[in-house]
């Protein structure tokens, strides 16, 4: 089946509430706005602390934004399958609780302080796991409800504390950082995997002309109900952070870039000169054809997945 990756948008948040000393765990559970941790920050934090020596608690929330609206255009498509991928860059917590992603279709984009009491609001449950099941540096895949994904305007999940659901006061600091999208800007190129991902399973029958990239893959659907593909050569350097879809002529050859950035290329069976304009791309009978750079019809075979 089709899948389609999405990025997390940088705009990405993390939101904490820092009790006064003293303060209730309630009063802080309860608080309608907290501190606003911009998309650029370090982390996305996410459950729950007390601080003994400032006798203060602390409560984390965090959300995320896709734009999966791109679906949309995919004539008869329904989605089969979700998941969220979070990489954990420390983990400081020995409890037993569940990092929860929930509906979070209700904050407001771009994000705000009152977000914090958004969340703490009951929404429906997504997808969740087990923070014991998280290791450092390593991906972390959460199954979601396919309900999770809007392909109308962006899904926006948020995460939070199993036991903040609960309103169960911490004893300690429970919070694994997560990495963000600031990370991956800084250190890690898109698409290496450090920051937040939303994987999506879909399926439809393809009809006659289309043409998308899926995975490493060029595809085509020569007649309704068959399907071609075929696997291009990666340009150097190889290495991903460009925009996921376009596809152009450029030489000889078919130029595309994956849907994890990275920039891939096919050479075309020559054809003969035509002296038609370069830059032409259709589908004729099983064949993937263009015209490339010096007016020369090419063409790709493919075959069947």
């Amino acid at each position: 089946m089709p899948v389609k990756t999405f990025h997390a948008l940088s705009s990405n948040f993390g939101m904490v509430k820092k009790g006064s000393y003293g303060e209730s765990y309630q009063s802080v559970h309860d608080a309608a706005t907290g501190r606003l941790y911009p998309g650029d920050d370090y982390n996305l934090p996410v459950g729950q602390d007390w601080a003994a020596p400032t006798n203060s608690f602390w409560v984390y929330r965090s959300g995320l934004y896709f734009d999966t609206t791109s679906l949309s255009g995919i004539s008869g498509a329904y989605i089969t399958g979700a998941t969220l991928t979070l990489t954990p860059y420390s983990k400081r917590t020995t409890r037993s609780w569940d990092v929860v992603v929930v509906d979070a279709s209700n904050i407001d984009y771009p994000p705000s302080a009152a977000n914090f009491g958004y969340l703490r609001v009951s929404t429906p449950t997504l997808g969740q796991k087990d923070v014991s099941l998280f290791s450092t540096e390593t991906e972390t895949i959460i199954s979601l409800d396919v309900s999770a994904i809007d392909t109308t305007v962006y899904t926006e999940l948020g995460l939070k504390s199993s036991r903040d659901i609960d309103s169960d006061p911490p004893i300690k600091d429970e919070t694994p950082p997560i990495y963000s999208t600031y990370n991956d800007i800084l250190f890690y190129p898109r698409g290496s995997g450090k920051h937040p991902k939303l994987t999506v399973t879909y399926s439809f029958t393809p009809n006659y002309g289309y043409l998308w990239i899926e995975g490493n893959l060029l595809h085509w659907t020569p007649s309704a109900g068959t399907e071609k593909q075929i696997a291009a050569t990666i340009v150097p350097p190889g290495a991903g952070g460009l925009t996921p879809g376009y596809l152009w002529i450029d030489g000889i050859h078919l130029h595309y870039i994956d849907e994890n950035g990275v920039h891939r290329r096919v050479a075309g069976i020559l054809d003969g000169a035509t002296g038609a304009t370069a830059g032409y791309l259709w589908i004729e009978e099983n064949y993937l054809r263009y015209i490339d750079a010096a007016g020369n019809e090419r063409y790709l075979q493919g075959v069947s997945p």
